[in-house]
């Protein structure tokens, strides 16, 4: 039995319609990561500025915060990035991103509170 386009009206019926689909889903998720990423900063700054206004800490105190924990990697280039660490109960590596371990699903425990 044959089917056609008619039977899935949803569903792209060439290569160029689905190609084009899958821009569109990728230009949405695009979209979707900078407001995300916008909202992340404006809360940053405001955490920042709340800091600052109630506390001594300095400008020059947060510049060298940043630094000392993007050195944390091993890399100085504005980007943390996960470390692998080893399960508490199987002993496997495993990425410090998940919450649990991908081999035995104990959970991993996290040094800071943002891994």
């Amino acid at each position: 039995m044959f089917w056609d386009s008619d039977h899935f009206p949803n569903q792209p019926s060439t290569s160029r319609e689905f190609s084009d689909a899958k821009v569109r889903g990728i230009d949405h998720e695009l979209e979707h990561l900078h407001r995300r990423v916008e909202r992340l900063a404006l809360s940053c700054q405001a955490m920042w500025e709340l800091l600052r206004e109630h506390t001594p800490l300095s400008e020059a105190q947060l510049r060298e915060k940043i630094l000392e924990v993007d050195r944390r990697d091993g890399r100085v280039d504005g980007q943390i990035a996960p470390k692998m660490v080893n399960c508490p109960r199987c002993g496997r590596p495993t990425s410090k991103t998940r919450q649990s371990c991908l081999w035995c699903g104990e959970i991993v425990p996290h040094e800071h509170a943002f891994e």
